[in-house]
């Protein structure tokens, strides 16, 4: 899967907001400093998601139209105390409003950081997002040894199998460009499914 053409098309934080047309949909979901964003942008090879040094940056579902068949839905992370109160329920109520209005999602991405995994965020959104086929990707790989990459890996597959979750797991670093093309794969077999 190749994302030769995508563009931002809306932000939607009410259900008539969002699209219509049944076009398949992508979910990318995971914890606010998880790094949602940059995988979107590494796919993309265009920095068309907005990123921050600080966490709790995408506030609304942000859609974007890959090669005019397919979206790709930055969904609001998720567990960012620093943000206030009122802004988390906005976020909240957006996303039960997305899943609510019963929408044509073909995959899940789960991004976590692989130094901070299956935490209680993290537990619920694996969770909530067993029902459909989903990736669980260990983001910002670079940051760890092979050793620790290796350990890291262990534990994830040990906890998904204690939570009874139905994924498959990819080990990601934008910097070295490892793992995206597992990423584009997948959501390339999920659409063709």
């Amino acid at each position: 899967m190749k994302f030769n053409n995508i563009k931002f098309t809306n932000s939607v934080a009410h259900e008539w907001q969002l699209p219509k047309d049944n076009t398949p949909e992508i979910v990318f979901v995971g914890r606010s400093n998880a790094g949602k964003s940059s995988v979107i942008n590494k796919l993309s090879n265009n920095k068309i998601a907005k990123t921050s040094k600080a966490p709790g940056r995408t506030r609304l579902l942000n859609y974007f139209l890959v090669n005019d068949s397919f979206y790709l839905v930055d969904l609001p992370g998720v567990g960012y105390a620093k943000v206030a109160k009122s802004i988390q329920k906005s976020w909240q109520e957006s996303v039960a409003t997305f899943f609510a209005s019963k929408r044509p999602i073909k995959g899940v991405v789960h991004i976590m950081d692989i130094r901070n995994i299956f935490t209680k965020h993290d537990i619920e959104l694996a969770k909530f997002f067993n029902s459909w086929p989903n990736l669980i990707v260990l983001n910002k790989s670079d940051k760890l040894s092979n050793n620790g990459i290796t350990k890291q890996l262990s534990f994830a597959k040990q906890e998904a199998s204690k939570l009874d979750l139905n994924c498959e797991f990819t080990v990601n670093s934008n910097l070295k460009g490892k793992g995206l093309d597992k990423i584009a794969h997948k959501i390339d077999l999920w659409l063709n499914e």
